[in-house]
């Protein structure tokens, strides 16, 4: 027979969904402030809570509908719109030439989705590499090209 969670223990496991930090959610709870804690370690080691607690998650996650092909289409997004490069205006309206993107929002994206797939594993923390990015848009005359790189 599966154990139920004692009304104390419902109120730390509602607490726990808060912000996952159960010293907090032992003290929210009605525990000791002084043994919050280890009870709260404790509390997250009992089978029927965590049961309990990883239902709930499931629950949320569902019901939000974040899942991980939500998250990698999001970041794919971003590093698309990101990537995207918006002309300068002058203070008419016309072109100037010039052109800007969102590279920190790029990088960032790039690297979250490259932990999701391993990509750098077998990188050195310190070796050096070379990425190109095609942005279809031109540089400066006698810029460095992927073919005068080669």
């Amino acid at each position: 027979m599966k154990k139920s969670p004692t009304p104390k223990q419902q109120a730390f496991i509602e607490q726990y969904l808060v912000d996952d930090n159960a010293t907090q959610a032992a003290i929210r709870s009605g525990y000791s402030k002084s043994s919050a804690y280890q009870l709260g370690h404790k509390l997250l080691q009992k089978p029927h809570i965590r049961d309990v607690i990883t239902a709930a998650k499931e629950e949320r996650r569902l019901h939000n509908q974040v899942h991980e092909d939500f998250i990698l289409s999001r970041l794919v997004e971003n590093v698309e719109r990101a990537m995207e490069s918006q002309p300068i205006l002058d203070r008419a309206g016309n072109e100037t030439g010039t052109y800007t993107w969102n590279g920190h929002v790029a990088n960032r994206a790039l690297e979250l989705l490259a932990k999701y797939t391993n990509t750098f594993k077998d990188a050195q923390p310190n070796q050096k590499f070379t990425v190109l990015v095609e942005t279809g848009v031109p540089g400066p005359p006698n810029s460095s090209t992927k073919e005068n790189l080669q």
